[in-house]
């Protein structure tokens, strides 16, 4: 599983992480979370966008071990 970042919006706009395999599963998970969180019916939410969590930009490994 990964981490998704969802926009959501209604009258307000949330950013709400969901857990989810893929990002069609992000966007149907992130609908009821950002609708408890805002009080309101899941009727008039739109999903903006999803976008895979993305690790740090500096994440690489540069030590090559075992080499000869």
């Amino acid at each position: 599983m990964a981490q998704y970042e969802v926009i959501c919006e209604g009258v307000v706009r949330h950013t709400i992480l969901v857990e989810a395999k893929h990002g069609r599963e992000a966007k149907v998970l992130a609908i009821p979370k950002f609708c408890d969180l805002v009080g309101i019916e899941e009727m008039g939410v739109a999903v903006v966008s999803a976008t895979r969590e993305a690790g740090h930009p500096y994440q690489f490994n540069l030590w090559k071990e075992n080499t000869k």
